[in-house]
C-alpha cells in the first residue's frame, strides 16, 4: 500500500472496545511512536501506561493536580474528559 492509498483509507474511531490490550502489543505501540521525527531530534517522548484497574485512580490524581495549578493562577490550557 503506498502512502497515498494509507491516507486515503484512513479512518477516525469514536467508540472502543473495553478488552484489555497485550502488554506486547502496547510495547510494539510504544516502540513504533518513539521512532516518529521530532523537531531538532529533540525527542521529548513520555509515555505512562496505566492499566485500567488503576485508571480512575490516576484520573483524580491528574483532575487534582489541575485544580491545584489553577488555583495558584497558572494557565493550563484546555482539557476535555470523556469520562
Amino acid at each position: 500500500m503506498t502512502a497515498l492509498e494509507t491516507i486515503k483509507a484512513r479512518r477516525s474511531i469514536r467508540a472502543f472496545k473495553s478488552d484489555p490490550i497485550e502488554r506486547e502489543i502496547v510495547e510494539q505501540i510504544l516502540e513504533a511512536a518513539v521512532l516518529a521525527p521530532s523537531a531538532k531530534n529533540s525527542q521529548p517522548w513520555r509515555f505512562t501506561v496505566i492499566p485500567q484497574p488503576r485508571r480512575g485512580e490516576m484520573l483524580e490524581v491528574l483532575r487534582k493536580g489541575i485544580a491545584n495549578r489553577e488555583a495558584e493562577g497558572e494557565e493550563i490550557g484546555t482539557i476535555k474528559s470523556t469520562i
